[in-house]
């Protein structure tokens, strides 16, 4: 397995933890940018407003601790 942040931390566990984040978020049209030491992850959601439907751009970021401790909260 290929490993990010110089090592020590998989592509797939990391990948699995944010598409299970995104999912939860009810994400579309996704993005991820691996940066040194951290992850930002960012896209659309639909959101119910007095207007009616909006998509709004939503984003997060997760440092390589977080990371870490997402995938063990996750069981990946």
């Amino acid at each position: 397995m290929t490993a990010i942040f110089g090592g020590g931390l998989s592509y797939e566990r990391a990948l699995r933890a944010l598409g299970k984040v995104a999912e939860r978020k009810g994400l579309r049209n996704v993005c991820l940018l691996e940066l040194d030491g951290g992850v930002v992850l960012q896209g659309q959601a639909v959101r119910n407003t007095r207007e009616g439907y909006v998509l709004t751009l939503e984003t997060s970021v997760f440092k390589r601790d977080e990371l870490e401790s997402l995938i063990r909260e996750l069981g990946f």
